[in-house]
């Protein structure tokens, strides 16, 4: 069996993973199925980017399904919140969990605590060039299992705007391929 992205990421900590938490980070091309809230920023010219971003559009109670594939060291997660797909590229690099979406790449610290796994993005780029701190990204994500779900909060900013807020759970679907 092949070391996954986060089993390389939290070593030891990663045995400290709730047992949800530890089948989604190592049994990868699995389908999960469950639900999210999704929440914009209340203002109107960001609210406009996000639409033209093609960001999952915000409502209360959207179907989630999601499923990562692994393709050379790099795992593809594909999240479908109703009909819009969200999809970001991880690898593990020098250390650190790199997330990339379009031209943005986010340098995730990621640590274990009570079981739950807790994200946060520490340095970001665009591109090649390095956004300076007062305008990163700012990501807090916060995962954990509440009886049989993986539940999931993401909180996604840019310098002190907030972007967006989605949070929901997941559960493993009845048919994964």
């Amino acid at each position: 069996m092949n070391t996954t992205l986060y089993q390389k990421a939290l070593g030891e900590e990663f045995k400290q993973l709730s047992p949800l938490l530890r089948q989604f980070h190592s049994e990868l091309e699995t389908n999960w199925v469950g639900e999210s809230q999704i929440d914009w920023s209340s203002r109107k010219l960001i609210r406009l980017l996000l639409h033209l971003g093609g960001l999952p559009r915000e409502a209360s109670k959207e179907k989630l399904t999601m499923r990562i594939k692994v393709r050379n060291k790099t795992e593809l997660w594909m999240r479908h919140f109703g009909k819009k797909m969200m999809k970001s590229k991880q690898r593990y690099k020098g250390n650190t969990i790199r997330e990339s979406f379009g031209p943005f790449t986010l340098f995730l610290v990621t640590h274990v605590k009570e079981s739950s796994l807790y994200q946060r993005c520490f340095r970001s780029k665009i591109f090649v060039i390095p956004l300076p701190s007062f305008f990163r990204f700012n990501i807090d994500a916060y995962e954990w299992q509440e009886n049989d779900r993986f539940n999931f909060q993401v909180n996604i900013g840019f310098a002190s705007v907030r972007l967006i807020h989605y949070r929901g759970w997941l559960a493993p679907a009845e048919e994964s391929v």
